[in-house]
């Protein structure tokens, strides 16, 4: 069986051990098996009217109810904590079976998913080959820089341009005197 501990993860352990636990406190197992014992005394339901089935199912249900909680006072301490504990494997039993699925594909997941990351940080990253090859050949190096260079002399450019006083609107229209 699979830890608790890796169910924890996926958040079913508490909400789901707990529902089931108290499933099995509510209604037990004995009281639906007596119910049902009761209800086996009818042969064929749809000859009854409904009112009258649903006194009769009251009736034993109250019954039932009445005698499993008569079996469970009458039981000595031992006894019942023994139903308890046997009531908490049925839930765990519940619960590792609801999640197995789950669990087997987390490992998977997780097996594959930070495996190929494991194995991309530490084989390929820190390869020789892998970094030769991934780096810039000598004439793309030196053509970035030439043109990197050449982007900060036409910057320079600009800015000298910027620097250099407008005429004034006089000066544009005025035509030059011979």
């Amino acid at each position: 069986m699979v830890c608790l501990e890796e169910e924890g993860s996926f958040g079913t352990t508490n909400h789901y051990f707990d529902s089931k636990f108290r499933e099995d406190e509510i209604c037990p197992p004995a009281f639906i098996q007596k119910v049902l014992s009761k209800a086996q005394a009818i042969e064929n339901y749809n000859s009854i009217p409904a009112s009258k089935l649903q006194s009769n199912l009251e009736r034993w249900l109250n019954e039932a109810r009445q005698e499993v909680a008569s079996s469970t006072c009458h039981a000595d301490l031992l006894t019942n904590q023994k139903k308890r504990l046997f009531a908490a494997v049925r839930a765990h039993f519940d619960v590792e079976k609801k999640t197995f699925v789950d669990n087997i594909l987390k490992k998977t997941k997780d097996i594959l998913i930070q495996g190929r990351k494991d194995w991309i940080d530490r084989c390929l990253l820190r390869s020789d080959e892998i970094l030769q090859a991934a780096g810039e050949d000598e004439d793309i190096k030196q053509m970035r820089e030439d043109l990197l260079n050449r982007v900060e002399r036409l910057e320079e450019c600009m800015s000298l341009l910027r620097d250099v006083p407008l005429p004034s609107n006089d000066q544009v229209t005025s035509e030059p005197e011979n």
